[in-house]
C-alpha cells in the first residue's frame, strides 16, 4: 500500500495526492502535521527512499533559513 505524508495547505502536496488518487492504487493519507511521524518511521522512510535525511527538509521555510541554513 502507498503511504502519502500530506499537508493539505501545501500546493505540491495536494498535487502529489491527486496523482496518487488517480493512480487507482490503494493508499493511506497521513497528515504529518497532525500525526507526526516517530523517529523510527522517519528512519524507515529515509531507508526506503535511500536518501540523505536533509533531503526531507523544506529549505524554503523560514524556520530553516533562520535556524539552520549555513550552520
Amino acid at each position: 500500500m502507498i503511504k502519502i505524508y500530506h499537508n493539505p495547505r501545501c500546493r505540491k502536496s495536494r498535487q502529489g495526492l491527486a496523482i496518487v488518487e488517480n493512480s487507482g492504487k490503494e493508499f493511506e493519507v497521513i497528515e504529518y502535521l497532525k500525526e507526526t511521524p516517530t523517529r523510527e518511521e522517519l528512519k524507515n522512510i529515509i531507508d526506503l527512499l535511500e536518501i540523505n535525511p536533509l533531503e526531507l527538509v523544506r529549505k524554503n521555510e523560514q524556520v530553516w533559513k533562520d535556524n539552520y541554513k549555513g550552520k
